[in-house]
């Protein structure tokens, strides 16, 4: 019996110490870049202030990130 829980006690603190060793890593997100226009008339400028009106609330935005 001591045997058996002394193997476990070891395969635990074995299984600690190799997930501690793993390097974690994630993406990150850069800010946001208005874009242009992709409804009629496509190609406009991009937006610098959002403001909706009764006429227009399209909003286009590129995202980026960096791989880890």
């Amino acid at each position: 019996m001591r045997a058996k829980l002394s193997f476990k006690i070891k395969y635990f603190f074995l299984t600690i110490l190799l997930l501690g060793c793993m390097q974690l890593s994630a993406q990150v997100l850069n800010a946001p870049v208005a874009a242009p226009n992709q409804t009629p008339p496509p190609g406009s400028s991009p937006w610098d202030k959002a403001c909706a009106s009764g006429s227009f609330n399209d909003y286009w935005v590129n995202f980026t990130w960096s791989p880890p």
